[in-house]
């Protein structure tokens, strides 16, 4: 990502969590539960709000569909962050949240490679089709389609790009997000 639109992020999230954990019913600690992709960005922001406040946030890192779960089975979070609206949503609709929650980012799926790889990257992804053929491509990690929303959309392009099954035997599948990133 850019560093203006790292920047950009950032401020939106500080915002976001300075509404909503100023909102919520003081605690000793506001609780965030927040979907795995916000791994690299949230603890800043939490830092930033820490710094600024003195009010102390605690996060859970997981898939948004684990977080979901957890929420339904009382999990004591005053704040989501979810990689997939539809889970914010699930929540307001069985009033488990206060309201219908805000879209504070789009998400992007990417494709990376260590520097070493000579398996190419293309936006098609052919170049994994192609790598598959010839051997080159060993192990590939994406999140747990099951519940996490980077895995079901990376599982989605893998299937459009006609490549699922072939490469199923290769995947490595990791809890959520930041996991497979790891």
């Amino acid at each position: 990502m850019r560093s203006r639109q790292v920047q950009t992020l950032l401020i939106c999230l500080a915002g976001i969590v300075f509404v909503c954990v100023s909102t919520t019913v003081h605690a000793d600690i506001a609780r965030i539960a927040a979907a795995a992709n916000l791994y690299y960005a949230l603890p800043e922001v939490v830092r930033l709000f820490e710094r600024s406040t003195g009010d102390k946030i605690s996060i859970t890192f997981g898939s948004s569909g684990n977080l979901v779960r957890q929420i339904k089975q009382g999990a004591p979070f005053e704040v989501f962050f979810s990689a997939n609206e539809a889970y914010a949503a699930q929540l307001a609709g069985s009033s488990f949240a206060k309201d219908d929650g805000y879209i504070y980012a789009i998400g992007r799926l990417v494709l990376f490679a260590p520097k070493a790889s000579r398996v190419p990257l293309t936006e098609d992804l052919s170049s994994l089709a192609e790598s598959l053929v010839v051997g080159e491509l060993k192990r590939l990690a994406i999140a747990n389609p099951e519940h996490a929303p980077y895995g079901a959309a990376a599982k989605h392009a893998l299937q459009t790009a006609g490549i699922w099954q072939d490469i199923t035997p290769h995947l490595v599948i990791g809890e959520n997000v930041a996991q497979a990133t790891q």
